[in-house]
């Protein structure tokens, strides 16, 4: 399948004097490529550990089949 796509920015409207733009000219990428490195970045800092104690979970623990951590990942 071929697509076709033109390079096109768009400007949005921005606080101050700084412009905010959105280009879509990056050539053939995936979104989803920085999501491989996610478990590594967890093992290492524990973010979502840490995360995951910051809620207070009042489900029936009898009745739980995920914790929050598992949720959150």
């Amino acid at each position: 399948m071929n697509v076709d796509c033109t390079a096109q920015q768009y400007l949005f409207q921005a606080p101050g004097r700084r412009q905010v733009v959105a280009a879509f000219d990056g050539g053939t990428i995936t979104s989803d490529g920085g999501a491989v490195l996610l478990p590594q970045v967890d093992d290492l800092s524990r973010l979502l550990r840490d995360f995951a104690a910051c809620f207070h979970d009042a489900r029936d623990p009898d009745q739980i089949e995920h914790t929050v951590e598992d949720l959150l990942r």
